[in-house]
Formats: structure tokens, sequence, C-alpha cells
């Protein structure tokens, strides 16, 4: 059995309560309703967008809408940009008992806040938006190769992996709440 997440040991370290990041948690809502309003209504019309085919279909989209890192990184484009990494993570969370955290040792410099996500029993914390930029430009530039199946599809197999195994290691009172991990 393993042991709880950073943030259960430490439930509220400082930097969960920036308000810069608080700010930022508070518009997901919003933001979810312009993804698929506007940035990616094909993941909309998915039975449960919150799947790894729903993370799927939103790289696919991204990959269409932004297709080299300039157009990934130009300011213009960050507000998208922001939305499909929330996205990602939010698939994270709810697929794997993750929950979003802020991480700003992990940020690039000058930026005031980080947001990641940790997973039950997924030791890394996973960063939505760097991750969604290298799924986008992964395979066409030499600096990133493209992975097998893509760099969002293998990650989120290797924390199924790891989450389901540490389902299976829970007493069986746990267990017993129905889990719903869609493809």
């Amino acid at each position: 059995m393993h042991g709880p997440t950073r943030l259960e040991q430490d439930p509220a370290p400082v930097d969960q309560h920036n308000p810069q990041f608080l700010e930022w948690l508070r518009g997901n809502d919003a933001a979810f309703e312009l993804f698929f309003e506007q940035d990616a209504p094909q993941v909309a019309t998915l039975d449960n967008p919150w799947t790894l085919a729903g993370l799927q279909v939103a790289v696919s989209t991204a990959r269409e809408i932004f297709p080299d890192h300039r157009a990934v990184i130009a300011p213009g484009n960050r507000p998208a940009i922001d939305r499909f990494g929330r996205f990602v993570g939010e698939v994270f969370v709810r697929q794997f008992e993750g929950q979003w955290c802020n991480a700003p040792d992990n940020a690039p410099i000058g930026v005031e806040f980080w947001p990641t996500v940790e997973c039950r029993d997924y030791l890394a914390c996973i960063t939505p938006h760097s991750t969604l930029e290298i799924a986008i430009v992964e395979g066409r530039t030499k600096e990133v190769t493209a992975t097998e199946n893509g760099t969002l599809t293998g990650l989120f197999e290797n924390v199924r992996q790891r989450y389901l195994k540490w389902v299976a290691d829970q007493p069986a009172a746990a267990a017993s709440t129905p889990l719903e991990l869609a493809s």
C-alpha cells in the first residue's frame, strides 16, 4: 500500500492559497464552457469527454489549430492554450481522483503560479499545460520526437496503471465504490 499524496500530508501549503491560483481555479467552469463551445466542440459531442478518447480528440484538435511551436506560444493564442491545458488536467482529475494544485517551484522564471494535477499513487505532478504543448509539437520538430501513441496517451496509460494498482491494493470497504474509468 502506498502513502498519502503530498497534499494529503500537508493539505494547505501556502502555495495553494496564492490569490492568482485561486482566481484561475474559479475560472474553470467558464473556461470549460468556452472550450466545448469554441475551441473543441467535437470533444463535447462525446458521451463522456473526460476520458482518454476526449483527451485524444482534444490533442488532435489542438494540433490542427496550432501548427507549430510559434503558434503555441503566440500571445494571442495563450487563452485557448490555457483552456486546452485546463481540459487536459481536468481529465486526470476526474479519472484518477486527482486534484489541482499550485507548484510554483516547477514554473518558468517569472511565473507567479503553476497549475499542476496530483493523482492517486502517481508520484509526479502532472503539468497539463506543458505536456499539452509538447503533445502539439511532438513529431513536428527534430527536438521533440513523436512517441508511438502520443505523449498524453502514454501519460494517461501510465497514470491509469498506477491508479488501478492503487485501487486494487485498497481494503475491500474502499473498493466497494464503483469506478467509471472510461477509455
